[in-house]
């Protein structure tokens, strides 16, 4: 068997590469196409609420004790479930309530 010469490239091979090229070329813009998904606009109600559930710990027990109202405190901690946290909630209520 006869080896080629590196180098040397087959006599069609500028055609084959610019019919390659074109090819890509439109398969790249179909995919772009498909793939190019719009979000929906984000609505109102559905923005990132200020909740504990969005803190850490301590940040939300510090958040809590600024609250004056028992419902400022429960809208921010509604679905609360951490322990340390609901006992944060039950001492600024009683404060609260103190006032």
């Amino acid at each position: 068997m006869a080896k080629k010469k590196k180098g040397k490239r087959s006599k069609n091979y500028k055609k084959k590469y610019k019919e390659l090229k074109s090819k890509y070329k439109k398969l790249k813009l179909k995919l772009k196409k498909k793939s190019s998904v719009k979000k929906a606009p984000k609505r109102k109600n559905e923005q990132m609420l200020d909740r504990s559930l969005n803190y850490n710990v301590k940040n939300a027990i510090s958040k809590i004790r600024k609250l004056n109202s028992v419902e400022s405190i429960n809208d921010f901690t509604n679905g609360e479930n951490r322990v340390t946290v609901l006992r944060a909630i039950e001492g600024r209520k009683n404060a609260v309530n103190k006032k």
